[in-house]
């Protein structure tokens, strides 16, 4: 099976590892992995493919996927995250590292959601 490069960060390139959620069969929450590190990613505007994307502890995943932790603390828990502008090739896209208090509020989830597994 072919690995699926969704990003690259500086050196790293990131490719999909599990997809959380899906709209209209876009993953628009979903794991990457780099050479070292995990990677979450939300999509923020589903028609121009704009992302944030933070790295994320092997404990966080298990806390986001047991809901111990909802899906917006996960995120603000980190102290940087990298805004995704899409290109029409991946090497084309805008990649900007931020700190976290430079985040827009209204793309994350609201504070009650928690990642759900389907039954």
């Amino acid at each position: 099976m072919d690995k699926q490069l969704c990003f690259k960060l500086n050196n790293d390139e990131l490719y999909l590892d599990q997809t959380l959620v899906n709209y209209n069969g876009i993953p628009i929450f979903f794991i990457c992995k780099g050479k070292e590190e995990y990677y979450l990613v939300l999509c923020t505007d589903c028609e121009n493919y704009n992302y944030i994307i933070v790295i994320i502890s092997v404990n966080d995943i298990y806390n986001l996927l047991h809901q111990k932790i909802t899906m917006k603390k996960v995120i603000l828990k980190q102290k940087e995250y990298w805004e995704i502008l899409s290109g029409d090739e991946i090497d084309k896209d805008t990649v900007t590292l931020k700190s976290m208090n430079e985040i827009n509020f209204s793309c994350l989830p609201q504070d009650k959601f928690y990642y759900a597994l389907k039954p």
